[in-house]
């Protein structure tokens, strides 16, 4: 985001991801009793890696093929859908 827009637009994504993940990591545990697959999406792609551990311990082991499958598939798609939008701009 750096390159393309500058630095202050790629600061500003750098802490909108890092709020992100720090909400994340705070509602995972709250939400994912009730709403299981939400709270999974919540992490985002980061959910196969960084937040997995938050996952299976409140979840349990059977939320973590979810949680690697997803993060998995987002991880795959975040610089296809980032080249997509910088087109626009």
């Amino acid at each position: 985001m750096g390159d393309g827009l500058g630095p202050v637009y790629g600061g500003a994504s750098f802490l909108l991801e890092l709020a992100r993940e720090m909400v994340a990591i705070i509602l995972i545990p709250m939400l994912i009793s009730r709403y299981t697959i939400t709270a999974i999406g919540y992490g985002g792609a980061t959910s196969m890696d960084f937040t997995l551990p938050i996952i299976q311990s409140s979840g349990g082991i059977r939320c973590v093929p979810v949680a690697i499958v997803s993060g998995f598939i987002l991880s795959l798609l975040v610089p296809v859908f980032m080249l997509f939008f910088m087109s626009f701009g």
